[in-house]
């Protein structure tokens, strides 16, 4: 069977037609995913040529002989206009509204499918990892066959299962929070309801960027061999310990159908990059203008209109759930993160968990990091080799299940869970087509 061709790599402007043609030969997405080696899936193509001109600030972090608490955030970006037209086909129909029990049946998801085909290997359901990847051993990273230099970004696409997006993350009520502590988000993806492959030429998305992630850590093991030792061992080994980047949804299911995604850090004590004035002065010419008028319109000082921006920094108290018996800060500030509405517009901290409720579709760019944590007395004295995808940004595509404090918040309830608390982070640039959203801005990290 042939291979999926890959449409064109650009994304079309809103006033344009983007390039939807539908693949001749539909492909079979690969097996569940297990502890057994899974069928390699149809390859799906070529990746789309991709921009070098963007430089990459790559920090080399050993994180095995590294267990020093250390954090980094994303420095101030521009946010980008409102786009309202990303969730619209070429032959006009707007999908921006598009109601949960509708999206097979409207064309949504052949929508949503067709979209990911243009992205090539900046899909993580697109990427055959031996092929199309190598990992460099000394970084813990990914990379992206002929880009040797970039850490592997892709995209997700998912429904959330459950979201953790209010003060305290990924962390448990009851647990002291103060300026040394990290936090982040935890949104856990699904195959999105009514979903049907059969109508959607074979594609599962979730259960492929499953399948990647698990080829992934195979890669960054050692081999299959390797893979599986390090399964044998975890069940066998008190000392050792796996964790895999994806999870049950019960534990009868058989084999990872959802995966966790942490955000980067909900708090920081660092000073904003750069400060933005609140107010502007006038020009002289019309301050003499606006001396000359009544007192009831004379002023010489106007308010600047501020756009929020990726980067900017709260008062952590804003955030929903933050209270003083927990919360111990003396320094931090809320960070504002890349997570976005339908329209693109940048969602606020405390309007997270509002938008990133169950059954809400999204986008997710993110990472897949590979911690190696050496025994020590933070750890009980085991080795843990831990996977996790950490977002860089997330877009909501679909609205899900209206806002419940007590749905979005709720305690996942399967042993597998990652609740890793990572303590060391760090981030490049980056430059990724995204096809959902207007162009992406370049974030620069600092590091620690």
């Amino acid at each position: 069977m042939p291979p999926r061709a890959a449409a064109s790599s650009k994304v079309a402007p809103s006033s344009q037609k983007a390039s939807t043609d539908i693949p001749s030969s539909p492909s079979p997405s690969p097996a569940s995913v297990n502890t057994q080696a899974p069928k390699t899936p149809t390859p799906k193509g070529k990746a789309p040529a991709v921009s070098t001109s963007a430089s990459s600030s790559t920090s080399v972090l050993d994180v095995e002989m590294d267990d020093n608490i250390s954090s980094g955030t994303l420095s101030g970006a521009s946010s980008p206009v409102h786009n309202n037209a990303v969730l619209r086909n070429p032959e006009g129909l707007d999908y921006s509204a598009v109601e949960l029990a509708d999206r097979l049946s409207s064309g949504f998801y052949d929508f949503v499918v067709k979209r990911i085909d243009t992205l090539g290997l900046h899909a993580l359901s697109n990427i055959e990892p031996a092929r199309d990847l190598s990992f460099e051993r000394g970084t813990n990273q990914w990379r992206i066959r002929g880009q040797a230099n970039k850490e592997m970004v892709v995209h997700l696409v998912g429904e959330i299962a459950t979201a953790k997006m209010k003060a305290y993350g990924n962390k448990p009520e009851g647990k002291e929070i103060n300026d040394g502590v990290n936090v982040r988000g935890l949104v856990t993806l699904q195959e999105p309801t009514g979903w049907d492959a059969d109508k959607l030429d074979g594609a599962m998305l979730v259960k492929d960027e499953i399948w990647a992630l698990q080829e992934c850590v195979k890669m960054a093991e050692g081999g299959e061999r390797a893979f599986k030792d390090a399964i044998q061992r975890t069940a066998n080994d008190p000392r050792f310990k796996l964790v895999m980047p994806g999870k049950k949804s019960a534990l009868e299911v058989e084999g990872y159908d959802q995966i966790p995604v942490v955000t980067e850090m909900f708090y920081t004590t660092k000073s904003p990059v750069t400060v933005i004035e609140a107010e502007v002065e006038r020009s002289p010419r019309k301050r003499k203008v606006v001396d000359q008028t009544p007192a009831t319109i004379s002023t010489s000082v106007v308010a600047a209109a501020r756009i929020p921006a990726v980067g900017d920094l709260h008062d952590p108290k804003l955030m929903p759930g933050y209270n003083t018996l927990d919360f111990k800060h003396a320094e931090s500030k809320l960070i504002q993160l890349d997570v976005r509405d339908i329209n693109g517009r940048l969602l606020l901290p405390w309007e997270w968990h509002e938008y990133l409720t169950p059954k809400t579709l999204v986008t997710v760019r993110a990472k897949l990091k590979r911690w190696v944590m050496a025994p020590g007395n933070k750890n009980n004295m085991v080795r843990s080799h831990i996977y996790q995808v950490v977002a860089e940004s997330i877009r909501v595509l679909a609205k899900g299940e209206p806002s419940d404090g007590a749905t979005s918040s709720s305690q996942e309830n399967n042993a597998e869970t990652v609740s890793f608390d990572e303590d060391t982070v760090y981030l490049e640039d980056y430059d990724v087509l995204d096809p959902f959203a207007i162009p992406g801005t370049r974030k620069r990290a600092k590091n620690e």
